[in-house]
């Protein structure tokens, strides 16, 4: 694709999602069909070609000249103004699809009509934009020469490799100070012996995850529990094929290159069924769900108690692995002020030696002078900053004179006040308004602010350039802001913002002409205890990006939900118990959970999804019919069912893709389970099935894919098949007349289960 484009050379990060944009088909096609001019979109690309060729050599020169860091930014200013233009005419193109498969009707042939009418007005605003756009770039392609940057082989992405040491299991235990309450924790963690899992270490750069990782890697309580550890740097580049080659010759110790992705994978399956192993993965940069999905396939029948364990700065690539735990290590304790590996706490009086370069800080703001947080103002703050305390800040003056507005190399900031000291609201937003970062800023995190409202440059140009924000714990804050004008904003965290009532269309930006949320992938709400209403009528051109819509604990939200959601991947709504919507059109999604929201409603459910998981309690016959459908029309792999007594199993037909059931107090009709209606299933849990009695599997046949059982609290269970359930990993036979059967993992080739544990031998 975007490769193409540049003849194979290396892009800039910031100049590839542009490139993607221009290789697009909804571009492409808009482009051709339209009457807009088409030489446009070729000046486009040569222009981005030629600056992506000086990338390398201005990233490097900014750090020593002012003038090359300003032409930086300004490029970024105009790159970011090409994408949004390329945006829209990507989402007309798939509103304008939609429209086209929609039945004949008479609202679908408004929208039809609205498409055609309203083409030549938006195909001239889109050529005068994009002639504005190729005005800016051009004088900005020409000062190349004036300030004298040099072509090199391709963009900042190559140069950050060149320079990124690749990291190795071997620790320098001299001078590591105060981890080891998470070497602890970590160490808890991977002592569960109840199956194979997944645990993620997140927190921002220079927090000392790798450290903490090697710490536990070499620590010999880990060394003892484990046959086989392996150490991989993975970085960003996550080649399913390439990581999988990797860990298959350090286990196998063979300089086998072959490229055949199903015999490796399939020889570590068998490897990893017979050994206990500690994989620790190391800087991971991918958050792709299939690339992890695929990656992971022949450790998940792993030995229990095998682990994997991951380091990385974004929660996204814990989330998509996924990872059964995901731990974020804290700042140092006050009695351990200073590391010398990279988190460093600012002492007192740090503001009297200037220029000090100062790189993944933390401050805690005092009520003395040397501990006022005017100290930061003369510091060179780079990397991340988090600001603590700061109720500490009784003027605004003070903040003020931090001066990180001037703070250009600051990417990353946190600001928190005490949960328990919210004494004056006004002081609180005047000392947040005084705290304006630099636009330069990527990262922002808000938490425990008293103020009724946040500050006027939430939405400016200041966080142009943001891409994850945190706002949690903001109680007395009573709207929030327009976010939706937060052009590079990524993802959005809104956590126990109990002043929230509505949100409304200012939460979108209003009457703005742009899209709103234009590049928003991941947006969670959590713990909005009276959050009742989410305006969406004006959101149908909102979210065009949108993969993650998470709705937790919102016990008083009653409506609504985006109409349709045309990029989304997984949607979680839990604990919504008034919410009266629509589940939102989705034509790719893959995930979908819903727990103790019984009030929503399924419409259309795609035949993407491969994964439901659905919790009452739910007295809504149409809404457990449409799930039964959905099982019953769909390749989904993995079902989930709790608290659902009326819910039936459809077991009238094959289910040739379902891997994974999971029945939780639900089903009360069920007394039979047949096995042979799920030829490809894996893993099975029956708990609390009052009517279950037996499983059957017809005679002769051996379900070779079964390697997980579970079957507990089922008080009428009596049998598993007379002729023996025998499968790969698991062989069960005889009967069963107590209550309960525990759970396993891996059984041995005949199962007994004793009656000093309260089973019966099977």
């Amino acid at each position: 694709m975007a490769a193409e484009l540049v003849g194979g050379a290396v892009l800039s990060s910031f100049l590839q999602v542009a490139f993607d944009r221009l290789a697009s088909d909804a571009t492409l096609h808009y482009f051709r069909k339209r009457e807009v001019n088409e030489t446009l979109v070729k000046k486009l690309k040569i222009m981005l070609i030629s600056i992506n060729s000086v990338i390398d050599d201005a990233e490097y020169k900014q750090f020593i000249d002012p003038n090359v860091r300003a032409w930086l930014l300004e490029l970024k200013d105009a790159v970011y103004d090409a994408e949004d233009v390329l945006d829209e005419t990507n989402y007309l193109y798939k509103c304008k699809l939609e429209a086209e498969a929609e039945p004949q009707t008479s609202v679908t042939s408004k929208v039809r009509k609205f498409f055609n009418a309203s083409a030549t007005s938006f195909d001239q605003e889109i050529e005068s934009r994009m002639k504005q756009v190729l005005e800016n770039l051009e004088f900005l392609e020409g000062r190349k020469i004036s300030l004298g940057l040099k072509e090199g082989n391709g963009g900042a992405v190559g140069f950050d490799k060149k320079w990124r040491t690749e990291t190795t299991s071997l620790v320098d235990e001299v001078g590591i100070i105060g981890r080891n309450t998470d070497k602890e924790i970590i160490f808890q963690q991977l002592k569960n012996d109840r199956h194979f899992s997944v645990i993620s270490i997140v927190g921002m750069g220079g927090l000392g995850k790798t450290t903490l990782a090697q710490v536990v890697y070499n620590d010999k309580r880990v060394e003892s529990k484990f046959d086989h550890r392996f150490w991989v740097c993975v970085s960003d580049d996550f080649d399913v094929l390439r990581l999988t080659k990797i860990i298959f010759k350090k286990i196998m110790a063979s300089n086998d290159d072959t490229g055949d992705l199903d015999a490796l994978q399939s020889k570590l399956k068998d490897w990893s069924s017979k050994n206990i192993f500690l994989i620790v993965l190391d800087d991971v940069w991918c958050d792709d769900y299939l690339s992890w999905e695929d990656f992971l396939k022949p450790f998940k029948g792993g030995v229990a108690g095998s682990k994997i364990l991951i380091t990385s700065r974004n929660e996204n690539v814990a989330l998509a692995a996924p990872s059964d735990k995901i731990y974020h290590p804290d700042q140092l304790s006050d009695e351990n002020d200073l590391r010398f590996t990279s988190l460093k706490k600012i002492p007192p009086n740090m503001g009297e030696m200037k220029n000090l370069q100062v790189r993944s800080a933390s401050f805690e703001v005092g009520k003395c002078n040397e501990l006022n947080i005017k100290q930061l103002g003369e510091l060179n703050l780079q990397g991340e900053l988090s600001i603590y305390e700061l109720q500490n800040v009784v003027h605004g003056t003070d903040a003020l004179q931090a001066n990180l507005k001037e703070k250009w190399y600051l990417e990353e900031l946190s600001f928190k006040w005490n949960k328990d000291t919210n004494d004056n609201s006004e002081i609180e937003r005047d000392v947040l308004e005084k705290l304006q970062p630099h636009r330069n800023l990527k990262k922002l995190s808000v938490k425990y602010y008293g103020g009724t409202r946040f500050p006027d440059w939430f939405v400016d140009d200041t966080l142009s350039n943001m891409v994850e924000l945190r706002l949690e714990s903001c109680k007395y804050c009573l709207a929030l802001p327009s976010l939706g004008l937060l052009p590079s904003l990524k993802s959005l965290f809104i956590e126990n913002l109990d002043g929230i009532v509505a949100v409304g269309a200012e939460f979108l930006g209003s009457d703005c002409p742009i899209v709103p949320f234009r590049s928003l992938e991941t947006l969670v709400f959590t713990g909005m205890v009276n959050w009742e209403e989410w305006d969406c009528a004006t959101a149908s051109r909102a979210f065009p990006c949108l993969k993650e819509l998470r709705i937790i604990d919102c016990p008083k939200l009653k409506e609504n939900l985006p109409e349709q959601l045309l990029s989304l991947d997984d949607l979680v709504i839990k604990d919504c118990p008034h919410l009266v919507a629509l589940v939102p059109r989705a034509p790719t999604i893959r995930r979908l959970t819903l727990k103790k929201c019984g009030n929503v409603r399924l419409e259309y459910i795609p035949s993407t999804l491969k994964q439901l998981r659905f919790c009452g309690p739910c007295t809504k016959v149409s809404l457990l019919e449409k799930i039964e459908q959905t099982i019953s029309n769909s390749c989904i792999e993995e079902v989930a069912i709790c608290d659902c007594p009326d819910w039936e199993l459809p077991l009238k037909q094959h289910h040739d893709s379902l891997r994974e059931i999971r029945i939780d107090r639900s089903c009360g009709s069920l007394g039979t389970f047949v096995l042979d209606q799920f030829p490809a299933l894996q893993d099975l849990s029956l708990h609390g099935c009052n009517n279950l009695e037996m499983i059957s599997i017809s005679e002769g046949r051996n379900h070779g894919n079964l390697t997980t059982l579970s079957i507990r609290k089922c008080p009428k269970f009596v049998s598993f098949p007379k002729e023996g359930l025998s499968t790969n990993g698991i062989v069960a036979r005889g009967s069963a007349t107590k209550t309960n059967v525990s759970s396993y993992r891996k059984m041995p080739e005949t199962v007994c289960m004793s009656n000093a544990m309260g089973f019966a031998q099977l």
